[in-house]
């Protein structure tokens, strides 16, 4: 069951690099799927809000994006990731058997302290499938 879950979200139609980095743990004890995901950092998220034209130079400038902006469309971009991949796991895991999902999400980046690779925890959540399962996630309110 954990290996059907990890290949359909290594299968979802995202860039390579965040796709192929999924585990999945299954515990029959408890009824709990763990899973953990790849996430975008920060950086995918452009920078431009727009372009203008200046005609007394007859050249387009770009519009740098507000900080509040860049901030809430990630974090609007991770929640969605993750909506997703809990929605995958729930779609292919049978009823009696997963009751849970714990789902970590990592991003690969690197500390500006240490100049070192590193790989934070930035989205944990446990979802009840019964609760999961009453939302309409297809709702463009939510």
């Amino acid at each position: 069951m954990a290996a059907a879950v990890e290949d359909l979200l290594r299968r979802s139609p995202l860039p390579a690099r965040w796709r192929d980095r999924a585990a999945v743990e299954y515990r029959p004890e408890s009824g709990q799927l763990l899973v953990e995901i790849a996430l975008p950092s920060h950086d995918v998220v452009p920078e431009v809000a727009g372009y203008r034209f200046i005609a007394q130079r007859s050249e387009i400038v770009p519009e740098p994006a507000k900080k509040p902006v860049l901030h809430d469309t990630y974090r609007r971009l991770l929640a969605r990731l993750v909506l997703r991949a809990l929605d995958e796991a729930v779609s292919v895991t049978p009823p009696g058997m997963v009751t849970t999902i714990a789902l970590n999400g990592f991003v690969a980046t690197t500390d500006p302290a240490t100049g070192r690779a590193v790989r934070p925890c930035v989205v944990s959540v446990v979802a009840d499938r019964a609760d999961f399962a009453e939302l309409v996630l297809d709702e463009p309110k939510l």
